[in-house]
Formats: C-alpha cells, structure tokens, sequence
C-alpha cells in the first residue's frame, strides 16, 4: 500500500460503523476523503424505517454537491451501508449522478446481515467492474474489530 493522492474514497454512513472503515482506508492509503451528505435526516429508528422504505421504492435522495470531481480520479473507492438489502439510496443517488464521471472503482460496505445486493447496483449504476471489493459485517466484525485482515488483503488490490 502506497501513498495515492489520484486515489479518492468517498463513502455515506448513517450510524458511524462505513465511516469507520472510510477513515482506516483513507489513513492506510493516504489518499482523498469525502462524505456523502444525504440532505434528508436518516438519524433515529423512525428515519432507519423510513431508509428501507426508501430503498423498497427505488427512489433517490437529495445530496449535497460533492466537493471534488471523481473525474480527477485514477481510483475511485466507494463506500456504503446495507440498507434492506440493498444499495443505500445516498451512495445510489451518488453513483447515479456521476456515472460517466468515474475510471476504476473499489467497493466496500457495512452490513448486519449476511446478503446483499449493494455490489451488483453499483456495477450495474456505474458500468464498472471494481478492480477490488470488500464486505464487512458490522456486528460481528467490525464492532469486535476482527476485520483488518481482509481490509489489508482489499487494499493490496486497489
């Protein structure tokens, strides 16, 4: 793992567990952050219901203008919470609005449970293939912190 300013990992977390994993990666890597900002609150359980809701409708949020240009990127690493499922819809309304903007990607996400269809949205939202993936379990792997071995070994491929 190298030093990559032309890297960028840009990541949504609701209760703090993707954003953990953002910052390690960010750290590790040394390369830019940004914090996609969903303009409609997701904080409580009547806002985590209305999350999967959200996600159930296949609609979109509205985010706040990302401050740097993916475009400038070589590497785009992309991060998101399970919501449902499913893709979270502010990383889905990311993705929708700069597909075409991206070269390579890596994905990762937090989940609860143990299916989901987060990275096939991706790849499918942005037309690419991710040179790297990464899926952790929030409860039991990074709340008990036993997952730097597979970050490590997702971060070798980017």
């Amino acid at each position: 793992m190298m030093s990559n300013k032309r890297s960028q990992v840009v990541y949504y977390s609701r209760t703090g567990t993707t954003k953990k994993i953002a910052n390690e990666i960010f750290k590790k890597l040394e390369c830019d952050e940004e914090e996609i900002v969903d303009m409609k609150s997701r904080a409580g359980a009547m806002r985590y219901v209305d999350a999967g809701r959200d996600v159930k409708k296949r609609v979109l949020t509205t985010i706040q203008e990302p401050i740097r240009d993916p475009a400038e990127y070589d590497l785009l690493i992309i991060g998101t919470p399970v919501w449902a499922g499913s893709l979270s819809v502010p990383v889905k309304t990311y993705c929708t609005q700069m597909r075409g903007r991206v070269g390579r990607v890596a994905f990762f996400l937090t989940q609860d449970g143990d299916e989901s269809s987060a990275f096939d949205e991706m790849r499918a939202i942005l037309g690419k293939d991710p040179i790297s993936s990464l899926a952790l379990n929030g409860k039991k792997e990074v709340d008990t912190g036993t997952y730097p071995g597979k970050l490590d070994a997702f971060l070798d491929r980017v």
